[in-house]
């Protein structure tokens, strides 16, 4: 049985799909911090032109202090009562990673 090259095989990909397996292949199982940043900032890029300062910062921003539905989701007390919000942020930069 006739084993195929890596280049044969790359011709029957589109190139999203080659772009997917490659993805796939080297996120690890969980995936890899780099990976997760890098689509995060694609999603916020909307025109999906190169990634800029503004969006950057952004995420830096978001990263900092999350939008309400980070506290719903994962806080649901700060959340419920939402005067304590400031609080969170302080305990949060202390005493988790951001």
């Amino acid at each position: 049985m006739h084993q195929k090259s890596a280049a044969e095989m790359e011709q029957f990909l589109t190139e999203e799909e080659n772009k997917l397996l490659v993805d796939c292949v080297f996120s690890g199982t969980y995936g890899t911090l780099d990976n997760r940043v890098r689509k995060k900032l694609d999603l916020m890029q909307k025109d999906g032109a190169e990634i800029s300062a503004a969006t950057k910062a952004k995420y830096i921003f978001r990263r900092i202090i999350p939008d309400m539905e980070y506290y719903k989701t994962w806080v649901p007390f700060v959340y419920k009562h939402k005067i304590l919000i400031p609080f969170y942020l302080v305990y949060r930069f202390f005493e988790r990673d951001i």
